[in-house]
């Protein structure tokens, strides 16, 4: 009771009310002990989705809500006229053997039922059904308000969670919440309430992957409602692959499709958007049986085969998905594809592309995702087999009407492209309604705290170490330093000493998969000290050795300019008093939170030089014990539970400019090889004249002059963008072998003329610029009466190399 009203305080807070905001109805305050209906205005009862499938339309309306019954009896028997036994409102269901429906509601929360139940067959004419659990509220109170819905999972052993809806007047609002965590999710909507309005808070057997299974569904879930102002809902999605799943297997409906991409099939294995397999239903709605080369649509769901080994597991359900792998039948790497078509843009919109990933099946190496607009990747991530979090990232674009979004799931985990374990959730939601403010789109990653993770210190920037608090507390001053940062020891034995008389003695903290400081499944007393690929455990005083360690990853950039930082922090058990993440910069802390069973998202820009040193340090003192000004406080600081997720990457940032730039025709928000090529397939081989950039009704290499010249600010022949032609530029295309093969050529594998291909007319093209060895291209176009510079001898053997001399001559006649 007092943690609910922590929580609904500090969803008040949240929404800016003020200490006067009043609470007008409360699902756990105003639980009726008497199961007395109507008490305080709440009814509880539930909605038979499978009986409405059969004989209504499916959709939730206030008529659909049936509400339990009372006969004041306190038992429950199969004649279903009494469903409160004294405590809690339950339906019948047989306990020998062991039934459904688990249909119920307590004071609390409740427990839904989903069609994989059995139904009791002590019950007449009884079946399996599909029911939520519904608390219902009338409104006695004419006004603005918000509600506060809540959610946790109270049973987390198994199962794929629940999620809750809400409805006014039988209309739904607000969106649908789910989670398998014990941790709550909640949601602030504003309403304007009437008197007689019903609010109606229904527990779904769906959970984070879309399916409808109830097995250890028991959930927290509850309403709030107050007399204050909710924040604006959001405008709906532009499309969201969730909301707009065809129910019926209908390629194209909403403009969606669902597909698949053999990666191992494709001769150069590198996905474009041409490489689609759309899933085939041959069955109709109710969908089938399915096998590779027959229907795909169960009638929930696509899948090219039964889910059962050997494979192929490639599956795809409304936010469910399995990629399959090289190491099942038919021994191909498949990847799982949601794709959106564009049709409804009225002309060139900008959009937020949100995309999320995360595991269901919380084991195996992991899987990635990788989101594409027109055939070509924008943004990828991998994570962990065991991250049920994921990702939840951005990327905006400058859509046009037509362009093609794909999210796919790739069975590429940490270190394997094996499928074990792969089950996972995505969902992409794409939003004409941008936030205020700069926004940014990520760039390459630069480092990776779960992909580099190794027992080699230094590879890849990466360190692994630790720091002792105490010993700095009694014998320094108290302050990290990154000269106190400890690096673990790795003598190449993969052998934690497991009966050292401390840790010091030892040579080695590597046991091949994790760094430990003494081997934990010998020593039961601490220091809990270690860092695994995501995860990772400081150590306090709830051992023996009573010591206090921060457990620290350390990079060091061998980059220089701004860079984001973004990542996640998860104390994994609630039991203890949590965890501390930490950021430090050259030893100064620039980001710091707790987390105490929740997730907490990291996303910070830092300046960087070459040689900058980043730490990311897990602290055990979550209850913020420890006071610097008294020393004697280390001995408070305790570590029980503390088992951490912190994971990071670091990567460029690049300004996002709605409307467009000029030249960005990948819409990544740069201008870069990407666009050039895209001018080449797009505009100059289709005559597409988003491509015309001189807008003189024709696409060729005029335009590419001015791309290059004006929008990007260099010279032809400037292989690599990097502002300046010269002899690497040189080195860089012939080093490709494309030149005078006739095969295919991007813009940096030495096609500047637009061809597609890299011939003695590129050179033309490129040394007609005049810009070999003229550096920086200075601002400004490219003066049409500009003079050729006498070539320098490299030049000259280039030329006389390729017999392009006579030509180069009749050009500048």
């Amino acid at each position: 009771m007092a943690k609910m009203g922590v929580l609904i305080g500090c969803c008040l807070l949240l929404v800016g009310t003020s200490i006067r905001a009043e609470i007008i109805a409360d699902s756990v305050e105003d639980w009726s002990f008497e199961g007395i209906q109507g008490e305080n205005n709440w009814f509880n009862g539930y909605y038979n989705l499978t009986l409405d499938q059969d004989d209504g339309d499916g959709i939730y309306q206030a008529s659909d809500f049936t509400a339990f019954l009372n006969d004041d009896s306190g038992e429950i028997y199969e004649d279903g006229e009494n469903h409160w036994n004294g405590n809690s409102w339950r339906l019948f269901r047989d306990t020998d053997p062991n039934t459904g429906p688990w249909t119920s509601i307590n004071q609390n929360g409740g427990h839904p039922n989903g069609l994989n139940s059995a139904a009791p067959p002590s019950v007449d004419d009884s079946m399996q059904e599909e029911h939520w659990s519904v608390r219902r509220w009338v409104s006695s109170y004419e006004g603005e308000g918000s509600l506060i819905a809540t959610l946790a999972a109270t049973n987390t052993n198994c199962g794929n969670g629940t999620s809750v809806h809400l409805f006014q007047n039988g209309v739904a609002i607000g969106s649908s919440l789910a989670t398998a965590g014990p941790t709550p999710v909640s949601e602030i909507i504003g309403v304007n309430l009437a008197i007689g309005d019903v609010i109606d808070f229904a527990l779904s057997p769906v959970g984070i992957d879309g399916l409808g299974a109830d097995g250890c569904d028991g959930s927290a879930f509850n309403l709030a409602v107050t007399n204050e102002p909710g924040p604006e809902p959001p405008a709906p999605a532009f499309a969201d692959s969730a909301r707009d799943w065809s129910a019926t297997g209908t390629q194209g409906e909403n403009n969606w499709f669902n597909g698949y991409y053999n990666h191992t099939d494709d001769a150069d294995g590198n996905y474009q958007q041409e490489d689609f397999m759309p899933f085939t239903n041959s069955e109709g709605p109710d969908g089938g049986d399915v096998e590779p080369d027959g229907n795909h649509w169960t009638g929930t769901s696509w899948d090219l085969d039964s889910q059962g080994a050997p494979g192929p597991w490639t599956y795809l359900g409304a936010t469910g998905t399995h990629p399959n792998g090289t190491n099942s039948a038919p021994d191909a790497e498949h990847w799982t594809i949601r794709r959106f078509v564009a049709s409804d843009l009225a002309g060139t919109t900008p959009v937020e592309l949100n995309w999320k990933m995360a595991k269901t099946n919380l084991n195996g190496d992991g899987v990635t995702g990788a989101l594409f607009v027109n055939g070509e990747k924008v943004d990828a991530v991998t994570i962990a087999g065991g991250d049920g979090a994921g990702v939840d990232r951005k990327f905006y674009v400058n859509a046009n009407p037509g362009d093609v979004i794909d999210l796919a799931l790739t069975p590429i985990g940490l270190t394997s492209e094996v499928d074990g374990s792969d089950g996972s959730s995505n969902q992409l939601i794409i939003n004409t309604e941008l936030p205020d403010g700069p926004l940014y789109n990520p760039g390459d990653t630069v480092a990776d705290s779960i992909a580099d993770f190794s027992g080699e210190q230094g590879q890849d920037g990466w360190f692994y170490g630790l720091y002792d608090q105490r010993l700095d507390v009694e014998e320094g001053d108290g302050e990290y330093s990154v000269d106190e940062f400890e690096a673990f020891l790795n003598d190449g034995s993969e052998f934690i000493w497991d009966d050292p008389e401390t840790w010091r003695e030892s040579e080695n903290q590597w046991n091949g998969n994790i760094w430990d400081v003494v081997d934990q499944g010998v020593i039961a007393t601490g220091p809990w000290t270690q860092i695994g690929a995501a995860n990772g455990h400081p150590a306090a005083n709830a051992q023996e050795d009573p010591e206090v360690h921060w457990a620290i990853r350390r990079w060091v950039s061998d980059v220089e300019g701004e860079y984001s930082i973004l990542g996640m922090l998860n104390n994994t058990s609630a039991n203890g008093d949590g965890t501390v993440g930490r950021i430090l910069l050259d030893g100064e802390e620039i980001w710091a939170e707790v987390t105490d069973g929740d997730i907490v998202d990291v996303d910070l820009t830092v300046a960087l030089s070459e040689g900058s040193i980043l730490d990311f340090v897990i602290d055990s003192d979550g209850a913020g014990n420890f006071d610097s000004d008294d020393p004697f406080t280390i001995a408070d600081v305790n570590d029980g539970s503390d088992g951490t997720t912190f994971s990071v990457t670091i990567g460029q940032r690049f300004l996002f400019t709605p409307g467009g730039t000029q030249g960005d025709y990948n819409g990544n928000g740069l201008l870069d090889a990407g666009d050039l090529d895209l001018q080449t397939s797009e505009g100059i081989a289709n005559q597409d004249l988003r491509y015309d950039e001189n807008k003189d009704g024709v696409v060729n290499v005029a335009d590419r002059v001015l791309w290059v010249n004006d929008l990007k600010n260099t010279w032809m022949g400037d292989a690599d963008l990097n502002g300046a032609f010269d002899s690497s530029d040189l080195v860089a295309v012939f080093a490709a072998a494309k030149y005078e093969t006739g095969e295919a050529a991007s813009w940096a594998q030495g096609d500047w003329d637009g061809n597609s291909t890299f011939s003695s007319s590129d050179l033309v093209a490129a040394f007609s610029n005049a810009g070999y060895d003229a550096g920086i291209r200075p601002g400004g176009p490219n003066p049409a009466t500009a003079a050729v510079p006498e070539p320098s001898s490299l030049v000259l053997a280039v030329i006389s190399l390729f017999g392009i001399a006579g030509a180069l001559r009749r050009r500048n006649k």
